[in-house]
């Protein structure tokens, strides 16, 4: 079992919160474990709607902070935890609507714009939208006049290709030749796991007091060693 600490004590380094790459990390090694048990199956395996959960590849296409106009500082440069400037991959291709794919760079010998990012408004123009390419991105402050509604932002994102694209948990899965599915956002009551959780609460809460980090934590590690295998078939 892998335990972490989110908050920074006298004797616990800070691990962070769980991120997407460790929970991709974790199914990889959960289908390993089930496939050596049962390779006779295809397995499932069930997540809520965390953010952690439904991220996308870093190259993902995705029409989030996607400038309208052509630029050469897009993807975004990032910072890394230490400081460090990262350049981010570059976003896959698109899908055009006769099944071409679509580059969303201009080719590094264009005239004018060699190897910029296309920007919105000519990707929906090579997609046969040239009428909504000339809308704004958003409406300002969020606030639409009336019959303001067909902005860029709201026909990228429509886009089958882009509507359609896998989290990275679901890349993953299907890799190894499982599946990961989504439960719906905001109904954590459907969700399995939280019998387990609710048992291991309820043996925690049952354990001696104690102000002691170290009995703490040990505690913890018991209480989910104790759920029984039924709770999350119930």
């Amino acid at each position: 079992m892998r335990v972490l600490y989110t908050r920074k004590n006298l004797d616990t380094l800070r691990d962070g919160w769980f991120t997407c790459a460790q929970v991709v990390e974790q199914l990889q090694n959960a289908i390993k474990i089930v496939e050596e048990a049962y390779p006779e199956y295809t397995h499932i395996f069930v997540y809520d709607s965390a953010p952690s959960h439904t991220k996308r590849p870093e190259d993902a296409i995705s029409v989030r902070n996607m400038p309208k106009n052509p630029s050469k500082e897009f993807p975004r440069l990032q910072k890394s935890k230490n400081g460090d400037r990262v350049v981010p991959p570059r976003m896959e291709p698109g899908k055009l609507p006769d099944g071409r794919p679509q580059s969303f760079y201009f080719p590094d010998d264009h005239p004018t714009y060699p190897g910029y990012f296309k920007g919105m408004a000519q990707m929906l123009q090579e997609r046969g939208l040239g009428d909504i390419a000339t809308k704004l991105t958003q409406c300002p402050d969020f606030k639409c006049k009336e019959g303001e509604h067909e902005l860029l932002l709201s026909a990228g994102a429509v886009q089958p290709d882009f509507k359609a694209h896998d989290s990275s948990l679901q890349e993953a899965a299907r890799k190894l030749g499982s599946r990961a599915v989504f439960l719906p956002k905001y109904h954590c009551e459907l969700n399995p796991i939280e019998q387990c959780w609710g048992y291991a609460k309820r043996e925690y809460r049952e354990m001696p007091a104690s102000n002691k980090e170290s009995v703490m934590k040990q505690y913890f590690v018991d209480a989910v060693d104790s759920i029984p295998l039924l709770s999350i078939r119930k």
